[in-house]
């Protein structure tokens, strides 16, 4: 078997787990709430009375409502290009192209370097005014 990836969990606190499994809350409730605040104050530096964050299910989901939220500061500024384009390498996970789709986008899809990642050059020859953004996920942790 070619070892492609494996679940980490690492200082897992099994008693939290506990909790939040017999909470019956595995996708909403008090553990996102609390996730939610610790990131608005350690990461953000700020309070939740003045930034507001919100955890997502996936990776899917969290690229969709982040191409989503691009697409409304660009029809905010007055573009209201109907194809907008996402840039993405061609190795990578479907979720990708996926939530390009969801938004409406047009994925261009790039090569990738011998390394699996994002071939820079392509990418940037590829930029148009339609760009939305570039999609640089690291393959297999392999930044």
């Amino acid at each position: 078997m070619i070892p492609h990836s494996r679940p980490t969990l690492e200082n897992v606190n099994l008693h939290t787990w506990g909790e939040m499994l017999e909470s019956g809350h595995l996708a909403r409730g008090v553990f996102c709430e609390r996730l939610e605040t610790l990131f608005i104050e350690k990461i953000l530096g700020t309070t939740p009375d003045s930034f507001r964050a919100r955890s997502v299910q996936s990776g899917t989901q969290a690229l969709h409502v982040g191409l989503w939220a691009l697409k409304l500061l660009r029809e905010k500024d007055g573009d209201t290009s109907e194809t907008l384009e996402v840039i993405a390498p061609t190795l990578a996970c479907g979720a990708l192209v996926q939530a390009i789709r969801a938004v409406g986008a047009k994925p261009v899809l790039c090569d990738t370097t011998m390394d699996g990642n994002l071939d820079i050059n392509q990418a940037v020859s590829a930029i148009t005014p339609k760009t939305l953004a570039i999609l640089v996920p690291h393959l297999y942790g392999k930044p």
